[in-house]
């Protein structure tokens, strides 16, 4: 007789292929995931940044020149990934936290965490993050 087809120890063994492979490509996978919500984040907060300029200018045209979610021309107080927050410069015009994002429906390693665009005195910005967002997750220039 000739029979055709595998043995069960040939299957087994490519079941454990399989799941070797598996098991390196799942981490890495979430870590890009992780990454790329927070680089996703951070443009959605640039896109406030210009707004937020001509406000502390006195040269924005929106209602008010207030510092409001609003008034940053966000498409609303929400977006798939952040819930938006603004905060007003002090009396040296320095804005720790000036534009702040909230993630929400991201991957598990950034629930509850926060993404925040900083602006000095001289005008620069830079992205930091809130304390429990691991250095690996984070875009180059983001503490």
């Amino acid at each position: 007789m000739n029979y055709r087809g595998f043995t069960i120890i040939e299957l087994m063994i490519v079941v454990a292929i399989v799941g070797v492979l598996s098991a390196i490509a799942v981490p890495a996978y979430q870590y890009y995931i992780a990454r790329s919500q927070i680089t996703a984040a951070v443009a959605e907060l640039n896109g406030a940044k210009p707004q937020y300029e001509l406000i502390m200018n006195g040269a924005s045209a929106s209602g008010g020149g207030a510092f409001t979610v609003s008034n940053m021309f966000f498409s609303g107080t929400q977006s798939h990934l952040c819930i938006y927050g603004v905060n007003p410069p002090d009396a040296s015009n320095v804005s720790s936290q000036a534009l702040v994002c909230e993630l929400k429906n991201v991957t598990a390693v950034l629930v509850g965490q926060f993404v925040y665009l900083d602006r000095d005195a001289n005008g620069i910005w830079k992205c930091s993050t809130s304390a429990g967002v691991d250095i690996r997750y984070k875009p180059l220039g983001c503490v």
